[in-house]
């Protein structure tokens, strides 16, 4: 019997003490950080705003971070889709295209001054894995995994102030062999190049 209370003082002292040692003096408990219990693995990113700020994708999280060069830090985190795969700007980088693989959809946002707007969405094929923009913005090309294809969007369609259907933005598809992961536009805008993983 005595050997089992030993057993168990020592125990609960091995429980015990680890806890008072991690309180510090009249601090109390130490606090929980809040987890959002999802992870944001970054994804994509791109330069914009004349080059000052970055725009990051994460990917599981589904938001754009906007960071600031100088002095490095997050200046704001939207979240505007479910799982970004991808994102892309044309030269001026006043168009920013994001793909989002949870819902089939490419969206569309606005650069002005830095700050990004919402200007439409397009429902393309399943799991769009990679997007491109045209240099002047006018095209964009969307890679989706499992239909092996890549859409051609005609983004000044999609621009209208008339919502269009996705008909009149996917202006071609392309049937291809392989499941397409990367892409890339060649200069002058005649050329895609697509990979697989």
């Amino acid at each position: 019997m005595r050997n089992l209370l030993q057993l168990l003082f020592w125990g609960v002292s091995l429980v015990v003490i680890p806890v008072l040692l991690s309180v510090k003096a009249g601090e109390g408990a130490p606090e929980k950080k809040e987890s959002s219990g999802r992870l944001r693995r970054p994804i994509a990113l791109t330069l914009f705003d004349d080059d000052r700020k970055l725009l990051v994708a994460k990917r599981d999280s589904g938001t754009l971070i906007v960071v600031d060069k100088r002095p490095l830090q997050v200046d704001t985190e939207t979240r505007v889709g479910g799982k970004l795969s991808d994102l892309a700007a044309d030269r001026n980088r006043e168009r920013i295209l994001v793909s989002d693989e949870e819902a089939s959809t490419i969206i569309l946002l606005s650069n002005q001054k830095g700050s990004l707007r919402e200007l439409r969405r397009v429902k393309v094929g399943l799991n769009p894995v990679s997007v491109q923009v045209s240099e002047d913005g006018a095209f964009a090309t969307a890679a989706c995994l499992w239909p092996r294809q890549l859409m051609i969007l005609d983004l000044n369609a999609a621009l209208k102030p008339s919502k269009p259907d996705a008909a009149s933005v996917v202006t071609a598809v392309v049937n291809l062999p392989f499941a397409p992961r990367r892409q890339l536009m060649l200069p002058g805008d005649s050329k895609v190049v697509v990979v697989d993983s």
